[in-house]
């Protein structure tokens, strides 16, 4: 019975492997005589699915804006109401990316509540610091102050509140926020937090109060700032630095309109350009992966290979045929233990 259990465990792991490999280089067609029209759970499948970058799910969703926000806003209301499916889940962070892209501010509210939710925050993966402020600010708008309320949430993930605050400095710095109101928020941020130790929310109020040159909150900062340790490796270092805060002051003074040029406080551009640059649909990954899968399943095989004995030790070694069995039985060799 263990045998045919450790068969058909090898059966399920190969008919996985065989389903995910099945996927590799898959496309699907997208406008053109004889293609095929892709519907919004297509789109959202090959999302989710794709090994490489889903060129044509992202110009089916974009050649229909309208109509894919519409269907989006749905499934990240579903998503909010745990109500989703896996493949809808794991669609979210190409969704979100290609939401920036089209810019329908429709899409802000429903996408804050799913960046600022921390049960929500995996599928963003790194973009939530990388890109995802980026798409924030394509989407926001009017309703920047609603990035206040995730701010000042410290039960947020602090690299949600990290994107909150890249999208708010955006609309503070281009006067989508209102200056005064800005620095009054700005100052009053940390007392109002009480952020814990190390928390990263340190690091995002000082590259706001840096880009926006409140100088006069330097005193804030060395009160609230931690040093750099001397002798420490940098990877020991806290993140954000009383001198990290002197020095960012001083270039953004020394160079106002550098803030407004900052391609990570620049709304979101190209989902293909962006997803082109990624680690996880490069050629490099896929390999790297069909090696494991390979070393998978020769490891399943080898695990429910039967051990094969080692043969005895034998002093018939040197026995002739012909030769009087060693056994003692009278008979030839060849006509006893031989055999």
């Amino acid at each position: 019975m263990a045998r045919n259990l450790d068969e058909a465990r090898v059966e399920i792991v190969l008919d996985d492997l065989s389903r995910e490999v099945g996927r590799q280089g898959q496309t699907v067609q997208s406008g053109g005589p004889g293609s095929k029209t892709m519907t919004f759970d297509d789109i959202i499948r090959d999302f989710a699915e794709s090994d490489t970058v889903p060129e044509a799910a992202i110009r089916a969703a974009l050649a229909e804006p309208a109509g894919f926000v519409d269907a989006a806003i749905a499934l990240m209301e579903r998503v909010s109401a745990a109500d989703a499916s896996d493949s809808e889940l794991e669609a979210l962070c190409v969704l979100a990316h290609v939401l920036g892209e089209i810019g329908d501010r429709r899409a802000f509210l429903p996408l804050l509540r799913l960046v600022a939710d921390r049960t929500r925050v995996d599928p963003f993966g790194d973009s939530l610091t990388e890109t995802i402020p980026a798409v924030l600010s394509s989407l926001m708008g009017e309703n920047a102050a609603a990035l206040e309320g995730p701010m000042l949430d410290t039960d947020v993930n602090q690299f949600a509140r990290h994107a909150c605050f890249r999208a708010w400095t955006h609309a503070a710095v281009t006067g989508a926020i209102d200056r005064a109101h800005a620095h009054a928020f700005l100052a009053a941020y940390l007392e109002r937090t009480r952020l814990p130790r190390g928390d990263y929310g340190f690091s995002s109020w000082a590259n706001a109060v840096t880009a926006l040159r409140f100088g006069d909150l330097e005193d804030l900062a060395r009160r609230h700032l931690p040093v750099r340790v001397p002798g420490k490796p940098a990877w020991l270092q806290p993140g954000t630095t009383f001198g990290d805060f002197q020095a960012m002051l001083a270039d953004a003074e020394a160079n106002p309109e550098k803030a407004e040029k900052d391609a990570t406080l620049q709304p979101f551009g190209s989902t293909v350009a962006e997803l082109s640059t990624w680690h996880g649909y490069s050629e490099e990954f896929r390999r790297r992966r069909a090696e494991a899968n390979q070393r998978k399943i020769l490891d399943l095989l080898e695990s429910t290979r039967p051990a094969v004995q080692a043969a005895p030790e034998t002093s018939h070694r040197h026995v002739g045929r012909n030769d009087l069995c060693p056994c003692g039985s009278g008979k030839k060799y060849k006509k006893c233990c031989l055999r």
